[in-house]
């Protein structure tokens, strides 16, 4: 992980080795001297702003030194496996999908078939992502008691050639209605194993509480 490490009178960023409730090991290009008091920031995936530790230098040599905690350091590693485990739900919020006009004229393309997707394999691929619905929710929630209440209806512009597709609509409740929360379920959505088929793109919707329930409809 990358950190900055800042005392002596300088800022110098370096990368983690290990990190520990009690210490961290950096690889440096400037020696630190043995005994000095630093503070480290410790950048974590998913988390704005870096996590800083107070610590001292208890050896340095050969490009490499290792800093003891003086303070932070259970916080730290406690802020990592955190961000560890939700990293799947950052992954699942970034997708490339855009939102639709599902009410938008569309361009057939005349060599493509009639097929129609299947409705049992859409709907399984749709329900693989349950736990990374779940995932969305509990990192949106400020309690982990709290209900998030209402449905969330979500349109699906369907890509024939299968897998991701052209686009993908998701309606919260107002009252829970956070971009961070909208965009974590698109990018769950646009994850599934949507199946392939020879026809045009279609819009198919599902509907489901945000804690689950689910139905699937054609459009």
């Amino acid at each position: 992980m990358a950190a900055t490490v800042r005392g002596e009178g300088r800022t110098q960023t370096v990368a983690t080795q290990d990190v520990s409730i009690s210490g961290v090991c950096i690889s440096t290009d400037v020696p630190l001297t043995v005994g000095s008091e630093v503070d480290v920031d410790v950048a974590l995936p998913i988390r704005q702003e870096p996590v800083r530790v107070r610590g001292q230098v208890r050896w340095s040599r050969k490009g490499k030194a290792g800093i003891v905690f003086r303070s932070g350091g259970l916080a730290a590693v406690a802020a990592f496996v955190g961000s560890m485990l939700l990293a799947p739900t950052a992954e699942a919020a970034k997708t490339s999908v855009p939102t639709f006009d599902p009410n938008a004229d569309v361009v057939l393309d005349m060599k493509a078939g009639g097929e129609r997707p299947d409705e049992f394999s859409l709907t399984q691929a749709f329900e693989q992502q349950y736990s990374s619905f779940d995932e969305c929710v509990a990192d949106a929630k400020k309690n982990p008691n709290q209900t998030l209440p209402g449905d969330v209806d979500v349109e699906v512009l369907l890509n024939p050639k299968g897998h991701e597709p052209l686009g993908i609509n998701a309606k919260l409740p107002a009252e829970v209605d956070k971009k961070s929360l909208r965009e974590c379920l698109r990018g769950a959505v646009a994850a599934a194993d949507y199946p392939s088929y020879d026809g045009v793109p279609v819009v198919v919707t599902f509907s489901f509480e945000l804690d689950p329930g689910t139905y699937w409809e054609e459009e």
